[in-house]
């Protein structure tokens, strides 16, 4: 499976939430799941597939403050209230829509995949003054990210 790293700089991901919209808890209070914070499109074509989104579903993708020319920013609602997400420059046309899931612990929920059959495809890594991510499979391959903000990420 190819799942090429990104080159991921301050303000690709936006800060998630802190609690589940329905308000899920667990006994010990504890926010139950890990829910949906972001996600990427890989593109072979990235100007075909923002006109393709834009007129599509409405979305408004725009660059990056950064002006990176292989960089996107979704914005998914008008007010912001909704998962965003990034269009990116990708390595393969086979490469899937990647989604990230926030988790309180990286390495901590990293072991969990591996106990649980899955595979560690990038090891926990920081994005300096946003957080840390790594990218998993699960026991049939599915590839899917973890990410924790902490501003404090070096």
């Amino acid at each position: 499976m190819n799942v090429a790293p990104r080159a991921h700089v301050q303000g690709t991901m936006r800060t998630p939430r802190t609690q589940a919209p329905d308000g899920a808890r667990s006994e010990g209070g504890e926010q139950m799941g890990a829910e949906l914070m972001y996600f990427e499109i890989p593109a072979s074509d990235l100007d075909a597939l923002t006109e393709f989104y834009t007129r599509v579903l409405s979305w408004t993708i725009g660059p990056r403050a950064e002006q990176r020319d292989d960089y996107r920013t979704i914005e998914t609602s008008a007010d912001g209230n909704a998962v965003g997400g990034g269009l990116f420059k990708g390595a393969t046309p086979d490469q899937p829509i990647l989604n990230y899931f926030k988790v309180d612990d990286v390495a901590g929920a990293v072991g969990l995949v591996e106990s649980n059959g899955g595979k560690v495809i990038e090891k926990r890594s920081a994005i300096p003054g946003m957080g840390f991510f790594a990218l998993c499979a699960d026991p049939e391959g599915h590839v899917f990210g973890l990410w924790h903000g902490d501003t404090a990420a070096e």
